[in-house]
């Protein structure tokens, strides 16, 4: 039975007496529930995690069957107190301490609910006392929401509405929502609309505020244009926690507002309401009335509006000034309706022009133009206010742009600088220092990079004359060796001269017959039997025969020629016996050529397949993906983060998983005619001979949805997605098709294809790259990895975490994406001929078999400055490994100790010839 943390959803280390335990992954320590069988385990699991993701009504219903199954389970109790006041716990970036945090504010105290009281009368000790910790933790942090929301101003309307997609775009419900939000403020109404209510609230939390409103608007108006969007996690918490007040306040009223649906495809709760169709004529006249009567019941009747009608003689000072109190509060488009104003009255107004940029760029104060992320003078408004301005308005913006680019330059200056200055840390070789050299000459003149350029240089030639002083002499010391064997050679041969001068010619001719009999009659003989028994085939006896008699080089041509033919016939294994201890001619690169072993690295194991389809594995030998190493006649390997899978020869495959993230993802038994196969986070795909594709693990997202896939050649697979490369040159996609990542399905002329963690890649035929990316929640998971539009000539891609990297046909490369830790820094890369993505690091293979990598080096990943001959580089999440000449390995990186063990140390021992 495993149960998951109530925080992050890690695996719990659990206490002796199993009241509380320790999450392995946010080190979390909390109470437990009392289980004794799998099922109740799996209930609180799948409580905990609705109330992970915001779904506290879920999770509420989850914990109460529960309650009524054990009322005496106060773990059950506690959780349904958690949830009726939506707490989730958020780690504090300062103390780095997961606080409280409250979803479901409520003039209610926390430690009068009935569940939390039952919970802590049903408990005792340790368990009893983290309660009381907690409930204070939560009473602080809802004091703190009800003290913020009193001094909020009461709200008329409260609309509530989906604002963002999965791909992190604006919904359509969104732009309706602010169509209503204008018209309802144009009446005098003060509405609560986030998008631009909570606009000036950014770093803070948004929960008083929210909650504020809930209490005082007299009337919700719920948006929506697909029942799923009203059934959205946040949605549903503000429309259900609004419906919860309206029960004791009749006076409140709740209005769904909807569009291209059925009304009764509308929420159970709120189907039974007046509810109005946004499609219709006359709509928005209808809710002002409803929304005016409730609004405005309890006030006297005021005047209508007169309609005032500005004469084009009149000044423009009052509107500019509306128009810059707008920006200063944020409100975009009022500042540009504004200026628009000003504008149809004097047509050259440069400050109106300026009003505009500065709401196109959604800057506040005109001194804050010169924060801009880039220049601005390309757009249209800018130009004009140039042309209308007068010279000081002129210099004042000319001045911003200055700045900025001086800005953006040196932080590229600095970008540079500082990777140099990392990469000169960690060199230790003539090349390295060079190269980092170079690297300093690019920004000559910044700092004091003409200084480090020269210093690396002194470097590279100090460590250059140690080199050519060790050989010197180690040449003299050959010289040396040698001149001592020929003294000794020559005073043997003076010495035999003499013995023979001395012996009588009946002992030289015994000895001369007893020298011929040993040296050349019987060798002869058994050289004559040894060839008799290699034509018959007795190889054994043979060899046995040419040892004695030392003829080794017999038995190494008769060993390598059979191999030739046996590779020729087809029959490698019986070669591979002949040629992995054999060194003759050029057996190793037979061996290299036709037995070329693969290494695939994970993110805290490493496996490499032999060419005699057995398998050698680096990790945790306890772990389950581990327990491998009796695998036979395995033709191809792949991991994922807790499985390993093996392609045998005859077109099944074998799998082998961790328990504790156990998803189904090695149930492989039953395949056959599989030809390929992908291993990802959670799931494997397996490609089959037919061009059909299957797949086994957590089925999440639609991402199995494989079995309408015809003719792929090749299979790729990220967390959440997976993707199939048809013979066409098109993809075929499986997972969520409203995600970025799988808007790939247009694609063409596509000949490879690699994923990242929240982005796909394609390179095309020409040499061109595509790419598609999940932007997330306010844009979060985009980082610009995706951004290869412009990208040519390119022959292979590699994907990391959040970045993406293209080899040129030149040698050089290209990267994109996320810039920390200098990652993408490439641009100085020459020569190169393979490449590889780890999670924060980009390693790449030099003609020369030099490597030069770039990006987090906290557990050494980049330390490749002085490896040589390397032909072949693998990267992992944090590890690197290279291949040499001679089929030997070298390693560097995140090197944690398994059971006694470093698993860079495990590989430098493996014997893989």
């Amino acid at each position: 039975m495993i149960l998951k943390c109530k925080i992050c959803g890690g695996d719990m280390e659990i206490s002796a007496d199993k009241t509380f335990g320790t999450c392995e992954y946010c080190g979390s320590t909390m109470t437990l529930p009392k289980i004794d069988d799998e099922q109740r385990a799996e209930a609180f699991n799948r409580g905990n995690h609705f109330r992970r993701i915001g779904e506290f009504d879920k999770a509420l219903s989850v914990y109460e069957r529960i309650v009524e199954e054990s009322p005496d389970d106060a773990e059950a109790h506690w959780c349904c107190a958690l949830c009726r006041f939506g707490i989730e716990w958020v780690e504090d970036p300062v103390t780095m301490e997961y606080l409280p945090t409250c979803h479901r504010a409520s003039f209610d105290i926390f430690t009068n609910d009935v569940d939390y009281i039952a919970a802590v009368e049903l408990s005792d000790g340790v368990t009893q006392k983290q309660y009381k910790r907690d409930a204070a933790k939560i009473s602080e942090v809802q004091r703190g929401i009800l003290a913020t929301s009193q001094n909020e101003e009461p709200f008329d309307v409260f609309i509530c509405y989906k604002e963002s997609d999965e791909n992190g775009n604006r919904t359509v419900d969104s732009t309706l929502a602010q169509d209503i939000y204008y018209q309802l403020t144009e009446q005098g109404l003060r509405v609560f609309f986030a998008r631009i209510t909570l606009e000036d609230k950014v770093g803070s939390e948004y929960e008083p505020y929210i909650f504020a409103a809930l209490n005082s608007a007299k009337v919700m108006v719920a948006v929506g244009t697909k029942p799923e969007n009203f059934n959205a996690v946040w949605v549903k918490n503000e429309w259900s926690r609004f419906l919860s007040i309206v029960k004791h306040d009749r006076s409140k009223v709740l209005l769904p507002c909807y569009k291209d649906m059925d009304p009764y495809d509308l929420p159970e709760q709120l189907s039974v309401l007046q509810s109005y169709d946004m499609a219709k004529i006359g709509f928005i006249q209808d809710l002002i009335r409803g929304i005016t009567k409730v609004a405005k019941a309890d006030e006297p009747k005021q005047n209508q509006k007169e309609t005032v009608v500005i004469n084009n003689n009149a000044n423009t000072s009052p509107l500019l000034e509306r128009a810059y109190l707008f920006l200063e509060d944020g409100k975009w488009q009022d500042a540009n309706i504004y200026c628009e104003k000003v504008l149809d009255i004097d047509p050259k107004n440069a400050e109106a022009y300026l009003g505009k940029l500065m709401a196109d760029l959604q800057v506040r104060s005109r001194k804050q133009l010169a924060d801009c992320a880039e220049p601005f003078d390309n757009r249209e408004n800018y130009g004009k206010v140039l042309r209308f301005g007068d010279e000081k308005l002129e210099t004042e913006m000319r001045g911003y742009i200055s700045h900025i680019n001086e800005r953006n330059e040196n932080a590229r200056l600095t970008g540079i600088y500082n990777g140099a200055v990392g990469a000169m840390n960690a060199a230790n070789s003539e090349a390295a220092y060079k190269a980092v050299a170079e690297t300093f000459k690019t920004i000559s003149g910044f700092n004091d990079a003409d200084t480090l350029a020269e210093q690396c240089l002194q470097k590279a030639d100090e460590i250059k004359q140690e080199r050519l002083k060790k050989e010197e002499e180690e040449r003299l010391e050959a010289e040396r060796v040698a001149e001592e064997r020929r003294i000794a050679k020559e005073k043997a041969r003076k010495r035999l001269k003499r013995i023979i001068a001395i012996t009588t010619p009946a002992v030289a001719v015994c000895v001369a017959f007893v020298i011929l009999l040993n040296t050349v009659i019987i060798p002869k003989q058994k050289l004559n039997k040894a060839m008799k028994l290699l034509d018959s085939g007795d190889y054994e006896k043979a060899y046995s025969l040419l040892e004695e008699i030392g003829n080794n080089d017999a038995i190494a041509s008769s060993k390598y020629d059979r191999a030739v033919e046996l590779i020729n016939s087809g029959d490698k294994k019986s070669a591979y016996t002949l040629l992995k201890n054999l060194n003759y001619k050029d057996s190793a690169r037979l061996l290299f050529k036709h037995f070329p072993y693969k290494i695939v690295v994970g993110f805290n194991h490493t496996v490499c397949l032999k060419a005699d389809g057995t398998l050698l594995v680096a990790g945790n030998k306890n772990s389950g993906k581990c327990k491998i190493s009796n695998w036979e006649n395995i033709i191809d390997v792949a991991i994922g983060g807790a499985h390993t899978v093996g392609l045998k020869s005859d077109g099944t495959v074998v799998g082998a998983v961790d328990k504790s993230s156990n998803y189904g993802q090695a149930d492989v038994g039953d395949w056959k005619d599989i030809v390929s196969i992908f291993a990802a986070g959670h799931h494997t795909l397996g490609l089959k001979s037919d061009g059909t594709v299957v797949a086994a693990g957590e089925d999440e997202y639609g991402r199995f949805d494989v079995d309408d896939w015809k003719d792929i050649v090749t299979i790729c697979a990220g967390e959440y997605h997976a993707v199939g490369l048809k013979s066409d040159g098109t993809l075929s996609v499986a997972g969520n098709k409203n995600s970025g990542k799988c808007k790939i399905t247009d694609w063409k002329d596509i000949v490879s294809i690699c994923v990242g963690w929240h982005h796909t890649v394609g390179l095309k035929s020409n040499g061109t790259v595509v790419g598609a990316v999940d932007k997330g929640f306010m844009n979060l998971y985009n980082e610009g990895q995706a951004d290869v539009g412009d990208w040519k000539d390119i022959v292979s891609i590699g994907a990391g975490g959040n970045h993406t990297v293209g080899l040129k046909s030149d040698g050089t490369v290209v990267a994109t994406g996320g810039s920390e830790w200098g990652k993408c820094n490439v641009g100085d890369w020459k020569d190169i001929v393979s490449i590889g993505a780890g999670g924060n690091h980009t390693v790449g293979l030099k003609s020369d078999g030099t490597v030069v990598a770039t990006g987090w080096n906290e557990w050494g990943q980049c330390n490749v400055g002085d490896w040589k001959d390397i032909v072949q580089i693998s990267v992992g999440g944090n590890f690197t490994v290279g291949r040499k000449s001679d089929g030997t390995l070298v390693t560097c990186g995140d090197n944690w100790d398994n059971q006694g063990s470093k698993m860079g140390d495990i590989i430098d021992k493996w014997e893989l010839y």
